[in-house]
């Protein structure tokens, strides 16, 4: 089978995004859908005429299938929030490790590449618009506005969190990039990528 680094069409998909329109997706709702076609239309584009791009085949987000219609690769896209990773609530850690646990048995042989998207929400104003869009305000609003977060500190607890997960995995970070993803309303925004590859064992 041939092998597949996602690596540049994560990061493809990620730009391929109108000025703020990402911003407004994270803030309003999770990102995974919408980046996780971005994706598969940058597969499909650059894969050639020999790789099958599916969306949502056999349950998975996306699979890449040779001519015959056998999987190659299985891709799949977890949302998270980095607000969760200043609180200790991994939650996406667990779902990701079931994920490939399912995954692994259902496609023996076959690499399990898992992205994960993260937004960032920069700065929040107690009374701005983009406190009534934001979804799921329960969740974080307290916590943004009473902690008064910036940004090093939020992020770099979530990559340190990220990697030590893929770490217990047995493998390495093949992406870990945070992308300026424009402003919704009166909120700036961020979207943290990260990506890595669970191959078969030998």
């Amino acid at each position: 089978m041939p092998a597949l680094d996602l690596s540049p069409h994560v990061g493809d998909a990620m730009r391929a995004f109108d000025k703020d329109e990402l911003a407004y997706l994270g803030l309003t709702g999770k990102i995974e859908i919408p980046i996780r076609d971005k994706l598969a239309f940058m597969l499909f584009r650059s894969l050639g005429p020999d790789a099958i791009v599916c969306r949502e085949w056999e349950r998975c987000d996306i699979a890449v299938l040779d001519p015959a219609g056998r999987p190659d690769h299985i891709v799949e896209m977890t949302a998270a929030i980095t607000a969760d990773a200043d609180r200790g609530n991994l939650w996406w850690g667990s779902k990701m490790s079931e994920e490939l646990e399912n995954r692994s048995k259902r496609f023996p042989g076959i690499p399990i590449h898992q992205v994960l998207v993260t937004t960032h929400i920069r700065r929040l104003q107690a009374q701005g618009k983009a406190l009534y869009a934001l979804k799921y305000p329960d969740q974080v609003v307290g916590q943004l506005i009473a902690k008064r977060m910036n940004d090093g500190p939020i992020i770099e607890s979530h990559r340190k969190a990220v990697a030590e997960h893929v770490a217990r995995l047995g493998g390495g970070l093949r992406l870990d990039e945070t992308f300026d993803v424009g402003q919704a309303y009166d909120a700036p925004m961020s979207v943290h990528a990260a990506y890595w590859v669970v191959e078969p064992a030998a």
